[in-house]
């Protein structure tokens, strides 16, 4: 979901077990916007935590609470790492990182994922057009001993030098969105891997004459996944 705590949060929590995990209310908040993030109660089981925020881009780590619902508001444009510790009463900590692109943008990208049984990650992404698009694009790195297995996501998938690269021909309004979704199976890495990818595609409002200009930007979401 690129706004909102939604269903797919939920699910994925059922999947993974016991485990931490939160949603911005949105993941493209303008400068100054307030963004709430709420952890995903039914995730921590019956469990007592206490959660420390870490924002990113005002010296805020640490800011602690049990509240499972926080506001923040960031103060300049780009890319901001948010990170999520939570530890219950018996000292245990898990985490949980996600990133937020702060700032106006024709192309928003959000990754979410979540554990399957026998340690295999399922890796969705939605790119959202906040412009006319055309010729979309994703390329989604795969971490070093890991394998990707195409889900669904329709387009032309190339597989080549550690990564996924998806193409659509199609164009995009405003408001429509492509959903890739994609496995990773571990090849006997140690570790949980860190995910990392990009998104791009041409802007159809350039003026007669100009020439078309191609918006790239990196995928938001989920950085991490359950520890």
């Amino acid at each position: 979901m690129l706004c909102g705590v939604g269903l797919w949060l939920v699910v994925a929590c059922a999947v993974a077990g016991a485990g931490v995990n939160f949603a911005p209310s949105t993941y493209n908040p303008s400068v100054g916007e307030a963004v709430t993030f709420e952890v995903c109660g039914a995730c921590l089981g019956s469990a007592q935590f206490r959660f420390a925020w870490d924002f990113g881009d005002d010296g805020s780590a640490g800011f602690a609470t049990t509240d499972l619902s926080v506001t923040h508001r960031f103060d300049r444009e780009g890319y901001v790492r948010v990170e999520l510790l939570a530890r219950d009463s018996s000292g245990r900590a898990f985490s949980r990182t996600k990133e937020i692109l702060v700032g106006g943008s024709p192309l928003v990208a959000v990754r979410e994922t979540s554990v399957e049984d026998h340690g295999t990650i399922l890796v969705r992404v939605t790119l959202l057009a906040q412009a006319g698009l055309s010729s979309l694009a994703l390329t989604e790195t795969i971490p070093h001993g890991w394998q990707a297995q195409v889900v669904d996501g329709g387009g032309v998938v190339n597989p080549a030098g550690g990564s996924l690269q998806i193409l659509w021909m199609e164009s995009l309004d405003s408001g429509q969105e492509r959903v890739f979704t994609y496995r990773l199976l571990p090849t006997g890495a140690g570790g949980l891997p860190e995910l990392s990818g990009d998104a791009s595609a041409y802007r159809r409002d350039v003026p007669t004459g100009e020439p078309q200009k191609r918006v790239k930007v990196t995928v938001c979401g989920d950085v991490t996944i359950p520890d």
